[in-house]
């Protein structure tokens, strides 16, 4: 049987520990109203969008990824753009950031 990277990962983060953090991050943003209108009109903070499993894969494979290579923030990560390039096609800074709120 061949190891591969991604097998590994997929070791620590199954379907079932997905699904959960899926579940969490969306029920703890909608507890905190994120996106809902106050009395004036005005929406709460950003738009909020349910995190899907797939966003949340990239999420926690980026955050390993990052730690891995030494960023200490996620801007810094997207700045270097020439050397990241390949992986920064996957999620962009906005979504990470919500995803990293909740």
């Amino acid at each position: 049987m061949k190891v591969t990277e991604l097998g590994v990962f997929e070791l620590f983060l199954d379907e079932e520990i997905l699904g959960m953090l899926v579940e969490r991050t969306n029920m703890y943003a909608e507890e905190k109203g994120v996106g809902k209108k106050v009395p004036a009109g005005v929406a709460f903070g950003r738009p909020w969008k349910k995190v899907t499993p797939e966003e949340m894969r990239v999420f926690v494979a980026l955050v390993i990824y990052m730690r891995a290579n030494r960023y200490c923030g996620s801007k810094g990560f997207w700045r270097d753009q020439e050397e990241n390039r390949q992986v920064l096609r996957l999620m962009n800074l906005k979504c990470f950031s919500q995803i990293n709120r909740y």
